[in-house]
């Protein structure tokens, strides 16, 4: 089947003005299910071999912290040019070199040359690091448009299942990693690659083969008590010899050291075909704004024949074909959700979400939970195997078998209880459901404290999983009040604050900061805390450092406890004052229609007669300022609504709008500078209604 992706596609999958067909679009959709995986493979591998990665490359905490931080970050910085350039050009151009990109720096960090100066700080140390932040560079534009793509793609019927899969793919991939790569690394540190070793007279003693020399060429581990007795291998000669038989490696740990590249390849591996994939795929299969174009080409013909058939007074200007969309561009459109927030200026933006006070700590608390979550997954295995000494095979399999099982049985538990008992909407539902988060935020505060001080694997894994139970069971219902907290119509923009937010603070901070204690500390002391060598056991002081990192991770769920407090606290007084205010609805203003009034006909368009509306008192504009929320923007009386609407419209003009003017949007200068200052200067209700009143 030819697939061709230049510019003149002429390919048999696609005509022009052709529907895409439904089994290429499938069949591209699991494409990138596992492109979404194997983004986030090296993302859950790295925890798993960071034992590895540390003494191959002399790391030292922070460094460790920075390797885990790198992605998140790269990401973070990458996003706001991504979305540029997925605007910009072709996306499937975009999609493709990051792609490309990205398998390249994983290929890159496999082959990055271990440390072999005692002291660290070697070249291969920063390549390794540089390759973390350009991995996480170059997937933002990817990550950024595969939910675009299946909003725009997929099957109508099949539409929410792929974009859960899509979602599932993160921690599904990141899980992955981490069972390959802990099975790769623990099968390497059983069998070893073949050893070409000489032995040499002076560790006869060592190997325990008394004076018996000769070499032994091709042999397996199995069979390498021909040469060196296995119970020898514990000795500090024994691991300089299995060294030199690693040698086309030169891993300073031994042979099985270097088996954590191996998962690193098969990601590699699976990545090639996948950018393959990509390019021959044709481009139409990633335009996803072509029915916007033609849309916005199809409202500026329409407008300029309705400006010919009113008179054909010349061609019309960028403003008069747009004055629909002018028209309706007001604050009052943003807050009811009728209109998108892209003509309201940045900073407008930040100031009503700051001012929603529910949604900011909300964000906060979600935020330290992650922090929780992302600080777990990335030094428990390492403070398993080096502090209370679990092998590490026990380790990998109890983590794995512990994150894999809790969050998910946390979210599924947490998200029916909020359904059960009403939900989080309205200012009730979400003042109930802060309660809820309170609930199993105390919970996981009750066994995150004695897991940080328990040294048993026994008791420690059975109250991590209750913590990532409780942790999860909190996330769906925090997510959905931090888009219920804000207007409908900065709800994409709140989104993308709030991932922001989870990314430096959560994330990113989660693996970053446990790491620079731990070395500040370790600096404070002069202990050392990484390894030279496989062999090497760590100091006291070095667990107990490390112990203290452990410790930061854990009790760091006060932090989440008080922030979703604050949340709870906001939510509940402003459920208290929509019921003060519900018991003075009749103090609400409403239009008042006097009985002698003179009527006028229906004209389309036209607004009601100044006769039929009066001048609000200050008692009146207090009462409609404490009945409609000023943090959480949710304008329930619709009375008030029509009211302040129209008024905000009469009271500018001074005149009547012309019914004919305004069925084809046009309407007189003094209401367009009407809108044009009222636009951009209000940031809550309570201002708009006094403003309203002073105008």
């Amino acid at each position: 089947m030819e697939i061709s992706s230049g510019e003149g596609d002429t390919s048999p999958l696609v005509k022009d003005n052709e529907e895409p067909k439904i089994w290429v679009v499938k069949l591209l959709f699991c494409v990138l299910f596992l492109l979404e995986m194997l983004l986030n493979f090296d993302s859950g591998g790295t925890p798993a071999v960071l034992e590895f990665l540390t003494v191959d490359f002399r790391l030292s905490p922070g460094q460790q912290g920075l390797l885990g931080a790198f992605p998140y970050i790269g990401t973070l910085f990458m996003s706001p040019f991504a979305g540029q350039l997925l605007s910009r050009y072709n996306p499937k151009i975009c999609v493709c070199v990051s792609l490309v990109l990205n398998t390249f720096f994983c290929a890159l960090f496999a082959f990055a040359p271990v440390c072999t100066n005692p002291e660290g700080n070697c070249a291969g140390t920063y390549i390794l690091l540089g390759c973390k932040l350009a991995i996480g560079i170059s997937q933002a534009c990817i990550l950024i448009y595969l939910p675009v793509w299946v909003d725009e793609f997929a099957v109508p019927s099949l539409r929410t299942l792929w974009m859960s899969l899509l979602q599932a793919g993160v921690p599904l991939g990141v899980m992955l990693g981490y069972l390959f790569s802990g099975y790769l690394a623990e099968q390497g540190k059983m069998n070893p690659p073949f050893c070409h070793k000489e032995v040499e007279s002076e560790f006869y003693d060592c190997c325990g083969l008394g004076g018996f020399g000769g070499s032994c060429e091709g042999t397996k581990w199995a069979n390498i008590e021909q040469c060196c007795g296995v119970e020898a291998l514990t000795c500090g000669e024994k691991t300089w010899n299995l060294e030199q038989c690693c040698k086309p490696f030169n891993c300073p740990g031994g042979c099985w050291y270097c088996k954590w590249k191996y998962a690193i390849f098969l990601q590699v591996c699976l990545l090639v075909p996948l950018c393959l994939a990509c390019i021959f795929v044709p481009k139409r299969y990633f335009i996803t704004n072509k029915s916007n174009l033609l849309s916005q080409k199809e409202i500026e013909k329409q407008a300029a024949a309705k400006a010919k058939k009113m008179g054909n007074r010349g061609t019309p200007i960028k403003s008069e074909i747009n004055s629909e969309r002018e028209r309706m561009d007001s604050l009052w459109d943003y807050i009811e959700g009728g209109k998108d927030a892209s003509n309201i200026k940045i900073w407008t933006q930040v100031r009503i979400l700051w001012r929603s006070r529910v949604f900011v700590w909300t964000s906060l608390g979600l935020s330290a939970l992650y922090f929780v979550v992302a600080g777990i997954q990335f030094w428990v295995t390492q403070y398993l195997v080096e502090v209370i000494d679990v092998p590490y095979s026990e380790a990998l399999s109890a983590f794995t078998v512990v994150s894999a099982t809790g969050p998910v049985f946390g979210v599924v538990f947490g998200g029916w209880l909020v359904d059960y008992l009403g939900g989080y909407k309205g200012k009730q539902g979400v003042a109930r459901t802060t309660k809820i988060i309170i609930t199993f935020g105390i919970l996981a505060l009750l066994v995150a404290f004695p897991a940080a001080f328990v040294f048993s694997v026994k008791a420690l894994m059975p109250l991590i999983w209750l913590l990532l139970f409780f942790g999860g069971a909190i996330v769906p219902a925090a997510v959905g009040i931090c888009l219920s907290a804000v207007p409908p119509s900065i709800r994409p923009f709140s989104s993308s604050v709030s991932m922001v937010v989870y990314n430096i603070l959560g994330h990113s901070a989660g693996t970053l900061v446990p790491g620079v204690v731990m070395d500040i500390r370790a600096k404070a002391e002069g202990c050392k805390i990484t390894k030279s060598e496989a062999s090497e056991e760590l100091e006291p002081c070095a667990k107990a450092i490390m112990t203290l990192g452990m410790r930061i991770v854990l009790l760091w769920a006060f932090s989440a406890l008080f922030t979703f407090g604050k949340s709870a606290w906001k939510a509940h007084k402003s459920w208290t004052k929509a019921k003060e205010a519900g018991e003075r609805a009749s103090a609400v203003t409403n239009v008042v229609q006097p009985a002698t009034s003179p009527k006028r006909g229906a004209v389309p368009g036209a607004l009601p007669p100044r006769t039929e509306w009066t001048k609000l008192t200050k008692e009146e504009i207090d009462n409609m300022a404490n009945a409609i929320d000023d943090e959480t923007y949710d304008v329930g009386v619709d009375d008030v609504e029509e009211e302040l609407k129209r008024r905000a419209t009469y009271m500018n003009t001074g005149g009547m709008m012309n019914a004919a003017h305004t069925e084809f949007g046009e309407i007189f200068p003094k209401l367009k500078k009407a809108q044009e200052n009222f636009e951009g200067k209000v940031v809550t209700v309570a201002d708009k209604i006094r403003r309203v009143n002073k105008k």
